[in-house]
């Protein structure tokens, strides 16, 4: 135990979770836990709390309420806080330290609520409105991220403003219109798509991810590459693609866009174990359109 705490000090925390993996010793998923939490790594944190709860209650309860309600209010989940916390408040009696850290943390969750809620209030007034109007493409982009988690509708005149601009990036506009569509926005508004201004309802358009043909692209990349890195890589750089294409679809064939994605991750990490012109000519695929679509796929990543 004494070398997990070592390389928590040493802040070694990805290989305390290694270490931890399979453990069911409550001491060890602690670190597990804390390792997640020191890494950021909140929602993996909390998918341990669900799983092991049993085990890390019997281990220290007091220490278990306070991580877990603490995660939830760094993640902003203040109603799912205090249902957790009601769920501890039923459990039997089981010692003064653990009554006191049921009611520190009631007041905890309380408190922690109203300064997020002041916080962003300060920020909407004082400055959201002002850096959406910015030149400089990252302030704007990271106030489209602060208004993420708050009431959206002062900004609406803005929002619809930014996705016809053309001198905003295409990855922003869209990240707006991704906005909208989670706020189930119905009304036609415009978007810059490109160059071509177009008219969409973001409630009624699908995020790419969320289409069946991009969930089965990604489970057949990991069958066609076999090597995870490859893949990974793959998936994120086709993943900027079709955020770029969108609200357009990819119009070219699955088997075009695995070789496509293929030959670019290939030349990246110097693989040879397929070739793919070869590959392409024995299954009748056309390696123009492959090669075309490599270069967009490509353009679409570099922008």
């Amino acid at each position: 135990m004494d070398s997990l705490k070592t390389l928590m000090d040493k802040k070694q925390y990805d290989l305390v979770i290694d270490i931890t993996e399979n453990s069911s010793d409550a001491n060890e998923l602690f670190y597990r836990l804390s390792a997640f939490v020191a890494k950021g790594d909140l929602e993996n944190g909390l998918n341990l709390i669900k799983k092991e709860s049993e085990i890390l209650r019997k281990g220290n309860l007091a220490l278990l309420i306070k991580v877990h309600i603490d995660i939830l209010c760094l993640l902003r989940n203040f109603d799912e806080a205090y249902e957790e916390l009601n769920k501890y408040k039923e459990l039997p009696y089981e010692s003064q330290q653990v009554e006191e850290m049921l009611s520190f943390m009631s007041n905890y969750i309380r408190q922690t609520e109203k300064e997020a809620f002041r916080g962003a209030k300060e920020l909407d007034e004082d400055q959201l409105l002002k850096d959406l109007n910015s030149t400089d493409q990252n302030v704007v982009m990271i106030a489209l991220s602060n208004i993420m988690h708050q009431d959206i509708t002062p900004y609406f005149p803005k929002l619809l403003e930014l996705m016809r601009k053309p001198s905003l990036k295409k990855d922003l506009r869209t990240f707006v219109l991704f906005l909208l569509m989670d706020r189930k926005y119905d009304k036609e508004v415009e978007f810059l798509n490109h160059d071509a201004l177009i008219k969409v309802n973001p409630s009624k358009l699908v995020a790419p991810f969320e289409k069946d043909s991009f969930k089965k692209l990604l489970k057949d990349l990991t069958i066609k590459f076999k090597n995870p890195t490859l893949s990974e890589a793959a998936v994120r750089i086709y993943s900027t693609y079709v955020i770029y294409l969108f609200p357009d679809d990819c119009q070219y064939e699955e088997n075009i866009v695995l070789y496509a994605l293929y030959s670019i991750v290939a030349k990246m990490f110097n693989d040879t174990s397929i070739d793919v012109e070869k590959e392409c000519l024995e299954n009748d695929i056309d390696i123009n359109k492959v090669d075309d679509l490599v270069s967009e796929i490509l353009e679409a990543n570099e922008n």
